[in-house]
């Protein structure tokens, strides 16, 4: 007998309706948390707006549903939404994401040992139990389908009654709901499951195909060295170490004049009040490179338009670009990448990651064999969660309660927060040393170390962790990076700055918009791409 004629099959519909059903209750905890935070418990009449709300909400996720209701199609895209919604709920619940095209595209340049952290128990519960159970009831239980005409035309009929219905269940409280979802409409978007992440993934692999074979255009096709250049004795090497995930509150400088680190060194200038492009590197990396403003700037950008480490190279620049973490997000696609590698970093190799330490390892004699005027940009792994112990050596494991797991879910806040600093602290080493490598070749190169973190880092500060939440709901631990410019006596000497200028503008506001021109600055460029009122050096450059 056909599974459409056995006594025991269901009808299509039904199984929509019981989908629906749990996604409008389980699957959705985060939309309901968002509705009770905004609409406390008040007795009756509380309970029946919120009848209300549950009866909008299932109606509208049926009517989604039930498009997919046809035989050869319909068990397959539930069971690949289950696996999915699965993964999304908790990293929902767990870890506040909100699956905007930002985080979606994180997701998908994502590297395997990042992947491979998230991989924790919880998660992996949470993918058996809401994932691959209610697969296997759905391929288990016989289903009934209509013919494809009369179940294309059934399909069409119950969806728009069911959009009827949804208008219908929340007209008597209209005012109510339409005030709540606009007043919520990015957070319900962007949480609501399966929409959420569906509509993010195909925005963003659209726009990688529409993007893939672009050719970049240069946003100043003729920049030179300035004329100053022959006034100069010795190259010019700037180290700009790309810092990650690195919070200004975890930076000893935000909070005190000296360092463990870096007390002693002169001519070290700390910006404290500076703030991230974005909350991720996908964002902040090419924002802060580019020579638009974080208002200006958009995601197309970064395939569109090359940056200011192509104007470094069309100048004339031996320019590199030395990662240990994901890639460039595109920065470096004039010049390419390369990778810290076990042939050459053998000794910081660890659990299958590199410490950082490895980026500034003999960096003087790798400017020395390089030769010319340079710029070398290192990006660390840094401070990138949710793994923090993995990313120092353990002598730098100083505070206790330490969060020795991945799943911060195993780790009091105390312990998460101490391990967070810890790999910060190990940072301002890594810079400490990098200064002390350009110190050793004062003598024939002009040098320059600038250090900016990315974005920052949440710890449990109201309920959030790691990073990656949207800029409108950010919180200051994620926007607020720590910045900072050494510069050696011959160079200060040579450009003719004036450090007590310098000193006194450190607490003004600044931003990864402030960081293209700096650089060019720097690095005595003529570029029609430069904008004085954004050069950090510009009031106290000779």
């Amino acid at each position: 007998m056909s599974q459409q004629q056995s006594p025991r099959a269901i009808k299509s519909t039904t199984l929509t309706l019981i989908i629906t059903f749990l996604f409008a209750t389980i699957y959705n905890q985060k939309i309901w948390e968002i509705y009770t935070s905004e609409h406390p418990f008040s007795g009756i009449p509380w309970a029946l707006e919120a009848l209300s709300f549950f009866v909008f909400l299932f109606f509208l996720l049926f009517s989604l549903f039930n498009l997919v209701s046809f035989k050869w199609i319909q068990r397959p895209v539930l069971a690949l939404v289950f696996i999915l919604s699965s993964a999304a709920m908790y990293f929902s619940n767990a870890l506040n994401v909100y699956f905007d095209y930002t985080m979606i595209q994180n997701l998908f340049e994502t590297d395997y040992r990042e992947a491979n952290e998230l991989l924790i128990q919880p998660l992996v519960l949470s993918i058996v139990l809401l994932g691959l159970i209610p697969c296997i009831f759905i391929f288990k239980i016989q289903v009934s389908y209509k013919p494809w005409l009369k179940q294309m035309l059934q399909n069409t009929a119950l969806s728009i009654i069911s959009l009827g219905a949804a208008l219908a269940s929340a007209g008597p409280y209209y005012a109510n709901h339409s005030s709540f979802i606009r007043n919520h409409n990015i957070a319900l978007s962007e949480s609501l499951l399966p929409t959420s992440y569906a509509i993010s993934t195909a925005s963003y692999l659209k726009k990688q195909l529409v993007g893939k074979n672009k050719v970049r255009r240069p946003i100043d096709a003729h920049p030179r060295q300035s004329p100053k250049w022959h006034q100069y004795d010795k190259p010019l090497a700037l180290v700009f170490i790309l810092g990650e995930t690195a919070r200004a509150s975890s930076f000893s400088l935000q909070s005190h004049s000296e360092s463990e680190f870096m007390g002693g060194i002169e001519k070290l200038f700390y910006y404290s009040n500076f703030s991230s492009c974005g909350t991720s590197t996908v964002v902040s990396v090419p924002c802060m490179f580019s020579t638009y403003s974080k208002d200006d700037f958009s995601r197309s950008m970064r395939l569109e338009y090359e940056n200011v480490i192509d104007i470094a190279l069309r100048s004339g620049f031996n320019t590199h670009w030395l990662d240990n973490h994901n890639g460039c997000k595109g920065v470096c696609k004039g010049i390419g990448i390369n990778y810290v590698s076990k042939q050459e970093s053998s000794a910081f190799f660890n659990d299958d990651q590199f410490f950082d330490e490895a980026l500034v390892e003999g960096l003087a004699d790798r400017i020395t064999r390089t030769g010319g005027n340079q710029v070398r940009v290192l990006h660390q792994l840094g401070s990138h969660g949710p793994a923090y112990y993995k990313r120092v050596p353990e002598e730098f494991l100083v505070s206790e309660p330490s969060c020795r797991s991945s799943d911060l879910s195993q780790c009091e806040t105390e312990a998460i927060k101490n391990t967070y600093n810890d790999t910060v602290r190990y940072t301002e080493y890594l810079i400490a040393k990098a200064i002390k490598e350009l110190e050793s070749i004062s003598q024939t190169h002009d040098t320059v170390l600038i250090y900016v973190s990315d974005h920052g880092e949440s710890t449990g500060e109201n309920g959030l962790y790691l990073h990656g939440i949207p800029m409108f709901l950010a919180p200051q631990e994620q926007t607020h990076v720590p910045a900072l410019l050494w510069l050696s006596d011959s160079y200060i000497a040579s450009r003719s700055i004036d450090t007590g200028c310098l000193k006194k503008h450190l607490n003004d506001e600044y931003s990864h918009d402030n960081i293209s021109h700096t650089l060019i600055s720097l690095l005595d460029i003529e570029s029609s791409a430069y904008q004085s009122e954004l050069d950090i050096l510009r009031p106290c450059k000779g």
